[in-house]
């Protein structure tokens, strides 16, 4: 998969990751577009926190505010695990990628982001306890945060390529 992407954008940078699927997303391998704001984080641990408190953070603690606190209709965590190729220098920090996705009214409607059903009190109430949980674990600075679209492809049929589609939840 690095070859293709090398030879299609030029360098590139990536990790092997350790997926964790906290809300599994609605899939198909069309390649069309979800119709869904699909969210992408590069986190990076803050330096005065170790690994292992950190990833406690982040998968124990922050994971159900965040869920809990937007309108979250997916929900992949990835810890990197090792670089793959040589990552630029800006990347060497990174320790997890997040995908987030939300409706698609979101990226127009803040209220649709956060599930606050109008309410601009809600509205307060989601982002206060989100804000402070992002902050806990460090990702309220130094964060990449990507807005993106979703397409998923069956690579079965790439030449070279021999991987098999992810697990679906009711065959794993």
């Amino acid at each position: 998969m690095a070859a293709l992407v090398t030879a299609a954008v030029g360098a590139a940078s990536g990790w092997v990751v350790d997926e964790r699927r906290r809300l599994d997303p609605a899939e198909r391998y069309d390649g069309a577009r979800a119709e869904e704001l699909a969210n992408v984080a590069l986190l990076r641990r803050p330096a005065e926190l170790d690994r292992e408190t950190w990833l406690h953070r982040w998968l124990v603690e922050h994971t159900g505010v965040a869920i809990r606190t937007q309108a979250t209709s997916g929900y992949v965590q990835n810890i990197c695990t090792a670089p793959l190729g040589a990552p630029d220098p800006a990347d060497e920090r990174v320790e997890a990628l997040v995908e987030e996705l939300f409706p698609a009214a979101a990226v127009r409607d803040v209220h649709a982001f956060y599930g606050s059903g109008g309410d601009d009190a809600e509205l307060g109430r989601r982002l206060e306890q989100l804000m402070a949980s992002v902050a806990r674990m460090g990702a309220d600075r130094d964060l990449d945060l990507v807005p993106s679209s979703r397409h998923l492809w069956d690579l079965a049929d790439v030449p070279g390529l021999s991987r098999e589609r992810p697990a679906t939840p009711s065959s794993r």
